[in-house]
Formats: C-alpha cells, sequence, structure tokens
C-alpha cells in the first residue's frame, strides 16, 4: 500500500489549487482524476474570463487550466489520470483503478475536489432527449466538436447563458431565444448586447411552461410570471 500526506481526488481548479498550496507547505500530495486530462470544467472554457485580475479576467479558462498544472507540476505534484477512485475507506484508505488494476493508497488527509453538478429547473418534459445542461452544451462543443442541435432555447440570462448562447451560435447552432424569470438580464450587459446584435430576442419574466414531443424534444412552450 502506498502512502502520501495528502491525497486529493479531483484535478479540476480547486484540486489543482488544494493540491498547489499543499505542496507549497512542503506536504507529500498526490492528485487522482478519471479523466485522460486534467483541469475540470477549464478545459470547456474557451471563453475569456471575466470580473478582476484575481479570477483571471481576460485569459481563457482552458488556459488557465494549463497554468494550473503547470505550477502544479513544476512544484513536483504528482498528478494520475485515468485513475477512478472506487471507494474511501476507514483509516483514510483509498482505492484507485487505474490500467485495469486496482491500487491502494493511504492518507494522512484527504481533500475531495470532484466538482459540481448541474442545477436544472424541472418541468414537464424535462427528461426529454434534447433537453441538457448548459455545461453539457459546452462539453459537447468544446471538448468533443459536436453541436448540442440545429435550434436551441436557452433557459437563464446570467453570464453561463449568455457566453455559452454566444458559443452555440459560433458554432452553427440557431439560438432562437432566451428565456429567464427575471425582469432583467442577470448577466453583463457587454455579453447580453453580443446575443442582442445576433438578432436573438429576450423573453425576460418568462419561464418554460413544459418541453414537448415524445421521444425527443419537438417544441417548447413558455408563459409569463
Amino acid at each position: 500500500m502506498k502512502r502520501h500526506e495528502l491525497i486529493v481526488i479531483g484535478a479540476g481548479p480547486a484540486g489543482l489549487s488544494a493540491a498547489i498550496e499543499a505542496k507549497k507547505n512542503g506536504m507529500d500530495v498526490i492528485v487522482f482524476d478519471e479523466n485522460q486530462r486534467p483541469g475540470g470544467q477549464l478545459f470547456k472554457q474557451i471563453h475569456k474570463f471575466f470580473g478582476s485580475k484575481e479570477h483571471h479576467a481576460k485569459v481563457r479558462g482552458f488556459r488557465i487550466g494549463q497554468q494550473l498544472l503547470e505550477e502544479a507540476e513544476g512544484l513536483g505534484v504528482r498528478v494520475e489520470l485515468d485513475a477512478t477512485v472506487m471507494g474511501i475507506y476507514e483509516n483514510k484508505e483509498v482505492t484507485v483503478k487505474k490500467d485495469g488494476e486496482v491500487h491502494h493508497y493511504k492518507g494522512d488527509a484527504i481533500i475531495i475536489a470532484t466538482g459540481a453538478a448541474e442545477n436544472m429547473v424541472t418541468f414537464d418534459g424535462w427528461t426529454l432527449p434534447g433537453v441538457i445542461g448548459a455545461g453539457a452544451a459546452q462539453t459537447m462543443m468544446n471538448l468533443h466538436g459536436i453541436r448540442p442541435g440545429k435550434k436551441i432555447l436557452m433557459l437563464g440570462s446570467g453570464n453561463v447563458g449568455l457566453v455559452v448562447s454566444y458559443q452555440l451560435l459560433q458554432a452553427g447552432c440557431k439560438v432562437v431565444a432566451l428565456v429567464d424569470a427575471a425582469p432583467r438580464v442577470g448577466g453583463y450587459g457587454v455579453h447580453a448586447a453580443k446575443i442582442a446584435r445576433c438578432g436573438v430576442p429576450f423573453y425576460l419574466s418568462h419561464t418554460i411552461q413544459k418541453a414537448e414531443g415524445t421521444d425527443r424534444v419537438t417544441g417548447v412552450t413558455i408563459a409569463e410570471v
């Protein structure tokens, strides 16, 4: 059984940042991630980040991921990819499946940084094929080069909804509308203006009533709130 002072599960921005800080403080760190490359959500973020310098404003997400990986590796952090953590047991024992074999590790401490689930809004028909989250759309477009669909209706006018809508347009999709229950656009005006200039209408104070179809989405009914 291999032993490390700190085991980090997840090589996304949180996991890599935690590993970097721990290594700077002299800890022996190993990071596991089930994906083929580290970076988590950052590698599908092709847009420039916004906000402050501390939040990497004007830097594209995938470049931030590369910077974190380079910093971690430069410090000597061991990052194991294609490594699926199967379980955590008493006394901080971790089992990891890699290359078809199960390996056992023991840590003095464990940090779980396995990411977040998308917060889906439920409505009639929300489980039909064709109803996906904005993160799933980014994964399809920016990682796998697949258009999520030909005609898209976006629910939500925050920065995620605005940025992903513009990326959908860039990918050749037709964004038919943005819908938001709030009375005003939630994201930055600069992002909303880009969408508006492309002729995409905004339906504020509206939400989705139901998604229509039997085996897939064929239409959407929206209503004022």
